[in-house]
C-alpha cells in the first residue's frame, strides 16, 4: 500500500530488498543472539544489548522474508 505513505525513515535499522528478513541479513553471531534470545524467553527473542528498551518478539519477526516490489523509491 505504498499510496498510503508519504515517506519511509529508517533509523538504525536493516534495509531490506524484496526476499530479504533480518535472518537473511544478519551474520552468523548475529543469528546466535536470536537464537540465545528465544532460549532465555521461550517461544520469543530477546536481544540483550536492547532489553532494557524493547520488548520481546515472535521468531517470525526475525525470519519472515519481505515482499517489496521497488515501489517505495517512486
Amino acid at each position: 500500500m505504498p499510496e498510503r505513505f508519504r515517506s519511509l525513515v529508517r533509523v538504525d535499522a536493516f534495509v531490506p530488498e524484496d526476499g530479504d528478513s533480518a535472518w537473511s541479513m544478519t551474520l552468523e553471531w548475529e543469528r546466535e543472539w536470536f537464537v540465545d534470545g528465544a532460549g532465555r524467553t521461550g517461544p520469543y527473542v530477546e536481544l540483550p544489548f536492547f532489553a532494557d528498551r524493547t520488548v520481546v518478539h515472535p521468531p517470525a519477526t526475525l525470519t519472515q522474508r519481505s515482499r517489496l516490489t521497488g515501489a517505495w523509491r517512486a
